[in-house]
């Protein structure tokens, strides 16, 4: 067999090179699709998470303060309620503050990325 001999050798190993490099770079740009869409997701989830339990920790506010003007009934477990809103709270800050940090983590791990620095 004379490889060296034969001129589509060359050719043929160019081809399946850039062949290789164009699948490398639809499946990349597939993936930074993806990415991009579940972050948004993720954002739209949190945001709505963040909404819930503010709105949960307003409404139990208000229904105690209506259970408080009732002369004879009074609040069955307060502790209980108490430690209900005191983890709706820290679910809420949480929530607000994925964003925040997923959004920076994402810059700098992008930006170390592009640069081609790598730990």
């Amino acid at each position: 067999m004379a490889v060296a001999n034969n001129p589509t050798g060359p050719l043929w190993a160019q081809k399946h090179i850039t062949d290789a490099a164009a699948a490398r770079k639809a499946a990349h740009q597939k993936l930074e699709e993806e990415a991009v869409e579940n972050r948004k997701a993720y954002e739209r989830f949190y945001n709505s998470l963040a909404l819930f339990s503010s709105g949960t920790i307003a409404l139990s506010v208000t229904y105690l303060g209506y259970l408080k003007s009732l002369s004879n009934k009074a609040v069955m477990y307060p502790k209980t309620l108490i430690a209900s809103w005191l983890v709706l709270l820290l679910c809420l800050i949480a929530s607000l503050f994925y964003s925040f940090f997923n959004t920076h983590y994402m810059y700098f791990a992008r930006s170390q990325r592009i640069l081609g620095k790598s730990d």
